[in-house]
């Protein structure tokens, strides 16, 4: 009670002088942070953390003379649900999971696709990292196959198409996904797919191939091709199409069903050799007799065990998993324009649980009581230096400088043919089309550059913090040879001590034997002399 008074007599003190304000403005230089946010429900917890609905607050008018022009372009989406991730940093750094966490804002931050997930903007306090992404209220594969068991050709042929025009995408920016699952797919209000949490992602270098073996296999078990399990190195994106696989797979043959077994009799999740063996040992799936044929051969060709020969690995790549038959009827320009309605709309309450809320809720309630109350060790300046690149906000990147040929694609078709002269309006909308779609090219070739200047960095530092270990361990040795030979050294002059005193360490009945000799020697004198 004591305690609880001396806070409230705080929260009046701040009240009445802001100099001394322990909360956190809304706005500190014009960017958001945790306190703009109001939190609705929960919506699940995760390894580092919670994922919860928030809202904008409303800003008050001290805090609207702070607003910024980025901020003023933002008010349309203030009443907007997003959804949070709150990831604690301690648990990040016990985990060694800082690169893939920040690899993820970094991906998310250039990535810009109708099927990936929108990330809005991502803050940090002293204790955790903050990622707020556009709320997909359809909830995710996994859900829609725990209330349905399985789900129609039809709407598993619209969101596997979206799936991989995503991946294309995805691919196209030089990322594996590396974790494509049901969980991670999800869906908005109208049934379309939002790719999910790149944090198992992986950059390609330059020569588009992992050069580099995982420490441990990454992905969900179940998931996890081959070539994963066995950290092998030479693949490019062919683990994103064996995931597509089983995402196909579970969802045409239900939510329990799996092609290939990962945990055993009791549960238990089997070590990644003895998942290999399964694989290795079936090779072909068991597929229900009653799938279209185009459905068993898409999973079959997308589930081969060596990846250089897995549908979308080989040379024509993922053309090669649009011109098959299970895709047969997908027009992929209206696909990705969201033309084609979806065949699967999901009820306006799929994303709530109220069993996920409480969970969600009181493990965050929890959470940040911890942080306040039980005085734990803050993050050092080093720990806190990892995440200084954890800053994002949609609002504030700046758009490209409006060049001629922005200008020209501004114009309307009408304006454009009074100036070039008497062209057809169908060419000139064409060519419009055609220039648009070269400076996505363009936009995209940038991010890809942006991308691998990043991983390249990152193995930088991982090259200078070896090195940094391999001087140190050398330096380690080099300690150790001395202490030895000194030990040594020590050894020789006590033995040679040991020696001069008349004793020796080693056998110590020398003496006595010298002795007995002696004496042995002094009386066969004494007999000589006698019989002389």
């Amino acid at each position: 009670m004591e305690r609880r008074r001396r806070e409230d007599d705080g929260l009046k003190d701040n009240d009445a002088t802001s100099s001394n304000s322990t909360l956190l403005p809304a706005l500190i230089d014009g960017k958001r942070n945790l306190a703009s946010w109001n939190f609705i429900r929960g919506i699940g917890i995760g390894q580092f953390g919670s994922v919860v609905v928030v809202q904008q607050k409303e800003m008050t008018p001290p805090e609207a003379a702070l607003e910024t022009r980025e901020d003023q372009t933002t008010k349309e989406v203030s009443s907007r649900a997003f959804a949070m991730k709150c990831i604690g940093k301690m648990k990040v750094i016990a985990e060694d999971a800082v690169h893939r966490t920040v690899q993820e804002l970094r991906v998310l931050s250039r990535i810009d696709h109708p099927f990936v997930i929108k990330l809005e903007s991502a803050f940090q306090d002293e204790s955790n990292l903050y990622l707020i992404t556009e709320l997909c209220e359809g909830g995710n594969l996994e859900a829609l196959l725990a209330n349905h068991h399985s789900v129609g050709v039809a709407t598993v042929r619209f969101l596997m198409g979206q799936l991989l025009l995503a991946l294309e995408h995805v691919h196209g920016m030089g990322v594996v996904h590396m974790d494509v699952n049901p969980g991670n797919c999800l869906l908005d209000s109208k049934g379309n797919l939002r790719l999910a949490d790149f944090n198992a992602s992986r950059i390609l270098p330059s020569k588009g191939v992992a050069t580099s073996k995982q420490s441990s296999p990454v992905g969900t078990p179940g998931y996890m091709p081959p070539e994963v399990l066995t950290a092998q190195m030479g693949y490019s994106v062919s683990p994103d199409f064996w995931c597509m696989g089983v995402c196909i797979y579970r969802l045409l043959h239900g939510q329990h069903s799996w092609p290939f077994p990962f945990k055993d009799h009791q549960g238990a999740l089997l070590s990644p050799q003895k998942m290999l063996e399964s694989v290795e040992k079936i090779r072909i799936p068991p597929i229900d007799k009653r799938l279209p044929q185009e459905a068993a051969e898409i999973i079959q060709e997308l589930l081969v065990f060596e990846w250089t020969e897995r549908l979308g690995s080989r040379k024509k790549g993922v053309a090669e998993i649009k011109a098959h038959s299970f895709f047969e009827h997908i027009d992929w320009g209206k696909l990705r324009t969201r033309d084609i309605a979806p065949g699967f709309v999901p009820p306006a309450d799929a994303l709530y649980s109220e069993a996920a809320d409480k969970i969600t809720i009181t493990k965050w309630a929890v959470e940040q009581f911890n942080m306040a109350e039980e005085n734990k060790a803050p993050l050092t300046d080093q720990q806190q230096a990892l995440f200084r690149d954890w800053q994002y906000s949609r609002s504030s990147v700046k758009p490209a400088e409006q060049t001629l040929l922005d200008q020209f694609m501004a114009m309307n078709p009408q304006k454009i043919k009074e100036l070039i002269g008497k062209c057809p309006k169908e060419t000139i909308e064409m060519l419009v089309d055609q220039i648009k779609e070269l400076k996505r090219q363009w936009l995209d070739e940038n991010c890809k550059v942006s991308l691998a200047r990043l991983a390249n960095h990152d193995l930088k530092m991982e090259n200078a913090m070896l090195e940094d270990r391999m001087s140190g361990l050398t330096q380690e040795l080099h300690i150790a040879n001395m202490t030895i030979m000194n030990l040594k050294k020590s050894l020789i002059e006590t033995s040679d001590m040991a020696a001069q005193e008349g004793r020796n360490v080693l056998n110590p009945l020398k003496p006595i034997l010298r002795q007995k000799t002696i004496n042995s020697g002094a009386a066969s004198k004494d007999e000589k002399k006698s019989h002389s």
